[in-house]
């Protein structure tokens, strides 16, 4: 059996957005579609919405703690899921390591940044 990929649908009802968590999140999965997925976590939302994991087909710790960390470590506000993947992503929250604190940039890397950020703009403008 094929597995599918890990994706997120979004529902509009009128009272919240319901984010659909479907496919296959488990290390393999991810890892294949990696490019695709991590931009649609990264502009995510998550405040009022509802979250519905029940259509996962498959969903381990890498899953569970790439979801966590979308969520900001914190339990949404209205979450529908089955038993055994509340199990999980309860053990991911309980040993979940703090997040390390951003890097401190200096003002040369900072002026480097911008450099690569006009550049990369000059050349959509040309």
């Amino acid at each position: 059996m094929a597995l599918s990929s890990p994706r997120i649908s979004i529902d509009n009802p009128m009272t919240a957005p319901c984010l659909r968590v479907q496919g296959t999140w488990t290390a393999h999965t991810i890892a294949a579609h990696w490019q695709v997925l991590k931009p649609t976590l990264q502009n995510l939302s998550c405040t009022s919405v509802v979250w519905d994991l029940r259509e996962l087909e498959a969903l381990d710790h890498l899953g569970a703690q790439l979801l966590w960390n979308t969520w900001k470590r914190q339990w949404p506000t209205t979450l529908h899921l089955l038993p055994n993947q509340r199990t999980m992503l309860e053990r991911v929250a309980q040993f979940s390591a703090p997040l390390p604190p951003p890097p401190h940039l200096s003002v040369r890397q900072l002026f480097l940044r911008l450099g690569a950020w006009v550049m990369n703009r000059q050349e959509h403008i040309t």
